[in-house]
């Protein structure tokens, strides 16, 4: 498995001879190259690929770009999978839209589609003997400097809830893509470090540091999981490490 981190939350993964992308949104490649190096998608060069598939957790401007639809005119063997607020996805394309609960599969893929602590949902996928989740902006959002006590209190619990749901469905997870959000003052990787106890991750990766790139460097020195600890747009990550 090949991972390439993108933006934001925005990666693609490589399995073979498939591609899944997640939460893409920025087409403006970083420094002077292209393609996932410069933490875009390879224009051009999509038909490489026997199968295609793009996930979008929800339309925050920074985890979808409608741009990602131009893409199946090149592999015809492209799907979509997105939230089911996604507003007048084009209909020409082979397009799954899916709340939460909703599962889809085909002969490569699985599906589930779990809860999240703000709009839209979290991807869990079984792809290429490999199970994966993608948080989207499942986070304990508790605004530590803004909140009251009472209502810190409460967004911690939904997000301790909203693990708890996914726990019935998902036992184990290779590969975690989950929040770190610096917004968030104080302790602003509480969700992440409760993400791990749950779940245990083979590997973790962050994303949502609003490009502190001293992120993930400083939370993998907190805990006992390899930890993808990205430096720039574009950056590479093989899992499992080559012997």
């Amino acid at each position: 498995m090949e991972i390439y981190y993108l933006d934001n939350s925005g990666f693609a993964v490589i399995l073979g001879k498939t591609l899944l992308v997640f939460d893409y949104y920025n087409e403006n490649p970083y420094g002077a190259g292209e393609g996932f190096s410069c933490g875009v998608l390879p224009k051009g060069r999509m038909a490489d690929f026997e199968r295609v598939y793009f996930f979008v957790s929800h339309r925050h401007y920074d985890h979808c770009n409608r741009a990602i639809f131009t893409y199946a005119e090149e592999n015809p063997n492209t799907a979509y999978i997105l939230d089911v607020g996604m507003i007048n996805p084009p209909k020409e394309f082979d397009v799954h839209r899916m709340g939460v609960d909703a599962t889809w599969r085909d002969d490569f893929l699985f599906v589930r589609r779990c809860p999240s602590t703000d709009i839209g949902g979290s991807f869990y996928v079984e792809a290429g003997g490999y199970r994966l989740f993608h948080a989207g902006d499942l986070n304990c959002w508790h605004w530590h400097t803004e909140a009251t006590e009472d209502e810190e209190r409460q967004l911690r619990q939904n997000f301790t809830d909203a693990l708890g749901y996914i726990a019935r469905f998902v036992s184990k997870i290779d590969v975690a893509f989950f929040p770190i959000d610096t917004r968030l003052k104080g302790p602003f990787d509480d969700g992440a470090l409760e993400f791990i106890e749950t779940f245990h991750p083979a590997l973790f990766i962050p994303m949502h540091f609003q490009n502190d790139f001293d992120v993930p460097e400083n939370f993998a020195a907190k805990v006992d999981v390899p930890v993808f600890q990205i430096r720039k747009r574009g950056d590479r990550m093989v899992w499992p490490p080559l012997l």
